[in-house]
């Protein structure tokens, strides 16, 4: 009776779909988790997002000021930063010792076996330790500053688009486009992260798009003749 009960529980599971699909989402999440505790917090934020090469700039130069702002909380002015693990079993630290900062090479044996990418590490005794409370504090102010930025840059990019209005190309690097508002020559270029992909061969220097019902439609290649 209870052998039986237990061959049948072992077969419905077998051939249950919803437990199928529910090992595959755990499996995908579980693997998720274990990506993400490779890759830096500016990484991460860079594979969800579509973001500028300014504001990837711009977040690289928060992130170091939030770091060394911690350095200089701390009693001897010196953290290490955990930057990112090389396919060698290896992590690039950033050492930051008030406000200078150096990088190094480190052999994982040596760091704290429940370190990982973006934790930050002291020494103690000649021994890295990880410094619990400054990893919580500084992972949770690069992850509140690369918030601000990506919500800025898109709010810039909504004001810069308009119904109507000409767009030339003022630059193409990369599959990276470059925009001129040719109907408010007061503008600034901005990179439109949102660029159609099908429209991006026609998108060389000079080519002019109208900006039409939110997306963008391609209408000449004389855009400098329409600048001067």
């Amino acid at each position: 009776m209870k052998i039986d009960f237990f061959r049948d529980l072992k077969n419905n599971f077998r051939n249950s779909n919803e437990v199928k699909e529910f090992i595959k989402d755990l499996l995908n999440c579980l693997e998720e988790n274990k990506t993400n505790e490779d890759l830096g917090i500016l990484e991460q934020v860079q594979l969800k997002n579509k973001v500028s090469i300014i504001s990837q700039n711009k977040m690289l130069k928060m992130q170091d000021k939030i770091l060394k702002q911690y350095a200089n909380k701390i009693s001897n002015n010196t953290i290490y930063f955990v930057h990112n693990k090389s396919k060698t079993d290896k992590y690039i630290i950033f050492k930051y010792q008030g406000n200078k900062e150096t990088t190094l090479q480190v052999d994982k044996q040596e760091i704290p076996i429940e370190a990982k990418v973006n934790s930050i590490l002291i020494k103690e005794n000649g021994k890295y330790v990880l410094d619990n409370q400054g990893t919580k504090y500084v992972k949770n102010k690069v992850w509140e500053m690369a918030n601000k930025v990506l919500k800025q840059q898109n709010q810039n990019l909504n004001e810069f688009r308009k119904e109507g209005h000409l767009y030339m190309v003022e630059e193409d690097r990369d599959n990276r486009i470059y925009l001129l508002d040719l109907s408010d020559k007061s503008s600034c270029v901005l990179e439109e992260v949102d660029f159609p992909q099908e429209l991006v061969k026609k998108a060389t220097e000079g080519s002019v798009f109208k900006y039409e019902k939110g997306k963008y439609v391609f209408c000449s290649n004389e855009g400098y003749e329409m600048l001067y």
